[in-house]
This record gives structure tokens, sequence and C-alpha cells, in this order.
């Protein structure tokens, strides 16, 4: 009997590489129609994560902010955050937005990442899993094991600590259940706890 795993019937071939190039060029075409759809709509967040490079997507974000209300600003810089990767790339763009005067802050957190915020004491002791060359970064956590989980993604990877006042705090995020605490990073003093061979 055939089973959908079954792949003795099934019949294969290779496929020339200009017709993989033409179906590319054709998804690419058709997420750039979506794209211009959604810009033309004021559909700010499919516009932007219609944007398949996540590296790009900050930039365009940049572009459009004056666009958004300020609910929308804040509630999409929450989106981008906990998308993307390697923030420390970024640090002082990401710290320009998330330091922004615009009204409507509230709209950056949901009601339990606001208990999580107001429920911090005055130092909060973080962690965080990097390369030590980006130790001083904006991305922490309040959990010690999710910052070794991170220290073993990265080669030379290390779990580093700080205290740091709570007026130092930008944001908590809960999304991906990571404890997630964003901070103003500069000049922070911090102490590695554990090198990537006693993490591995």
């Amino acid at each position: 009997m055939e089973t959908p795993f079954d792949t003795k019937s099934q019949e294969y071939r290779v496929v020339p590489p200009e017709e993989v190039a033409a179906i590319l060029q054709k998804q690419e075409a058709h997420i750039a129609a979506a794209r211009a759809k959604a810009y033309e709509a004021g559909d700010w967040s499919s516009y932007l994560f219609l944007c398949t490079r996540r590296g790009l997507r900050l930039l365009k974000f940049c572009g459009i902010q004056h666009r958004l209300s300020d609910a929308e600003y804040w509630e999409m810089l929450a989106e981008l955050w906990v998308d993307t990767e390697l923030p420390s790339t970024n640090r002082p763009l990401w710290r320009e937005l998330f330091t922004s005067t615009r009204g409507g802050r509230e709209h950056l957190m949901s009601a339990a990442e606001h208990a999580v915020l107001n429920g911090l004491p005055p130092h909060v002791t973080l962690f965080r899993g990097a390369a030590l060359k980006f130790a001083r970064g904006m991305a922490w956590t309040l959990d010690r094991d999710k910052a070794a989980w991170f220290a073993r993604r990265f080669e030379h990877g290390a779990i580093i600590t700080a205290t740091v006042p709570k007026c130092r705090v930008l944001a908590c995020f809960l999304a991906r259940e990571e404890d997630e605490v964003v901070i103003d990073s500069r000049r922070i003093r911090y102490e590695v706890l554990e090198s990537e061979r006693a993490v591995a």
C-alpha cells in the first residue's frame, strides 16, 4: 500500500538553475507587489514583515515612522525587536528608537509585561548569553538558564551578568518565553560568569 511517506512511486527531476531562478524571481515580484499594496493601504505591519531580509526591516521602520500613530510606533517597535536577530549590530539606532519621546509608550508592552516591569526592584540583576565582543548588548534576561542557552548558540559564548538601576530598563518582553529585559547598556559594568567551555 502506498503511503504519504512511500517514495518508490514518486518521480523526481533535477530542476535546471534557470528554472529555479525564474521561480525565485516570480516569488520576489509577488512579494514586492504585496509590499507596494500594503504601503499604499497604510498597512505598515504587512509592509515591514513582507520584507524578507530581517536586517532591512529596522531601516524600513525608520523610513515610515513619521507615518505611524504613536500607538502604531510602539506596537511595531516591539514586534520588530522580538523578531530581530543580533540587535547589537544596530545598538545606537535601537536605543534611539526605544528612548523616543513620542506619546503612547504604554503600547510598547502587554499588560503582563508592564506587570513584570513594575515589579522589578530598584536594582535589577540580569543575565546575558552572548559572544564576549557583544557583552554590553541591550538584550538581557532575568533567567540565568535562558542566558546559558543563548551562550551555547555562539562560538566563544559566555554567561554575563550585570546589576543595573531600574531606570536603565527600557522594556520587558515575554513573547518568546525568554523573560527578556531591554536596557540602555551604555557604560554598564558586567561580569563574566561562565565561558563557552563551562556552558557547552
